[in-house]
């Protein structure tokens, strides 16, 4: 829930000035409603994707720890532009997962 909620004012940042242009470039008040109502969905399907993207690198990173038990230990780094992804592996089980950023 809280990464929800971080995820929700992240993204308000960029849908706020698009409700305000919607809302006043729309001639009638149909248009108005529809704008804003197109640009609110947008706005919490983003956030909800970012939401459960995190958790779903959370669950995998388990605190550091393997389902074995086992602290995981870092294989690697790759970069792409903006993203990054670390590489952890189990020394007890040889588990092997990928954490993005």
């Amino acid at each position: 829930m809280n990464n929800f909620l971080i995820s929700l004012i992240g993204v308000g940042f960029f849908a706020i000035p698009c409700l305000i242009l919607a809302i006043s470039f729309g001639d009638t008040w149909k248009e108005k409603l529809f704008g804003s109502a197109v640009i609110c969905v947008i706005w919490l399907t983003f956030a909800v994707g970012c939401a459960f993207g995190h958790d779903i690198n959370a669950e995998k990173w388990n605190g550091g720890y393997c389902k074995c038990g086992t602290h995981w230990e870092l294989k690697g780094v790759s970069q792409y532009r903006s993203s990054h992804t670390k590489y952890y592996a189990c020394p007890n089980c040889y588990t092997e997962i990928e954490i993005n950023n």
